[in-house]
């Protein structure tokens, strides 16, 4: 959780809370025969995250008792239009803490079954679609009679996929290498041709060398270009993954040690991630 400066509470919000929140709130103001919605047709929030107990001291019904993570936490927030919010927090004596939970229970507990059936209803949508996706990736290569159609392996997994992603950076880099060096043979290679024609090289040598289309001619590609595009790909590739990897966390903590050696490889590549000039 983020900390502010001179000791202050913090007043950031896990994500997962306010995702709960949101999940069960049926996108409705939870003050009790309230239809306004907390997210318009648009997307645009609307509505209020708000502290049930106050997290200021002086705030509507604030409980010194309650520690940061408690006064944050998912049973001490309800979400309401701007006009409930400011209702309740403008008559705490009336709203109180058993009468705003009873409120914020009552209502979560409307959408709850209608939640449960849609989470059902849409995982079973979800795993027949990526069934169905897999399949007919599958079915494009079955199905090819060329016999050069490259076939991709269905069954592999996403830590198997950034493994060999990189593993392709890697290769890429190793192809232009081979580039480099292939330019940098070409004055060699003339030189040794004419040399078995039995022609004078010696003209070719009283060319400048900017002017010589044989000598380094993607030198400033091979040696910028290449170093700082290659090193581009990777600082987006390894913080795309760590994104991915952050979101899949979240939901299952057994990927936290994948998220961590990924995060470990994009911190020590950025440290030294400069542009080549």
């Amino acid at each position: 959780m983020k900390l502010e400066p001179s000791g202050k509470k913090s007043r950031a919000i896990n994500p997962t809370v306010l995702r709960a929140l949101f999940a069960r709130s049926g996108n409705c103001c939870a003050f009790t025969g309230c239809h306004v919605p907390i997210f318009e047709d648009d997307n645009q929030l609307t509505g209020e995250c708000c502290h049930i107990e106050a997290f200021s001291p002086g705030g509507p019904r604030f409980n010194n008792t309650l520690s940061d993570s408690e006064c944050n936490g998912y049973d001490n927030l309800i979400l309401l239009c701007s006009r409930h919010h400011k209702i309740i927090d403008g008559n705490p004596l009336e709203y109180t803490v058993e009468i705003l939970k009873e409120m914020k229970r009552s209502h979560e507990e409307k959408f709850s079954g209608i939640i449960l059936e849609l989470s059902r209803i849409m995982l079973e949508q979800l795993q027949h679609s990526m069934k169905q996706f897999w399949y007919s990736i599958d079915s494009i290569h079955l199905n090819d009679t060329s016999n050069l159609h490259r076939e991709y392996d269905t069954n592999l997994q996403f830590h198997e996929l950034i493994n060999i992603f990189d593993d392709k950076l890697n290769e890429i880099e190793n192809f232009m290498e081979y580039f480099e060096y292939s330019d940098h043979c070409l004055m060699g290679n003339l030189k040794r041709l004419c040399n078995r024609l039995n022609w004078d090289f010696s003209r070719i040598d009283e060319i400048p060398y900017y002017e010589n289309p044989f000598y380094e001619p993607n030198w400033e590609i091979h040696n910028l270009g290449r170093n700082n595009l290659m090193r581009e790909v990777r600082m987006y590739f390894y913080a795309l993954v760590v994104r991915v990897l952050e979101k899949i966390a979240l939901y299952d903590p057994s990927d936290t040690v994948l998220l961590e050696k990924w995060r470990s490889k994009f911190y020590s590549f950025q440290e030294n991630n400069y542009y080549f000039d």
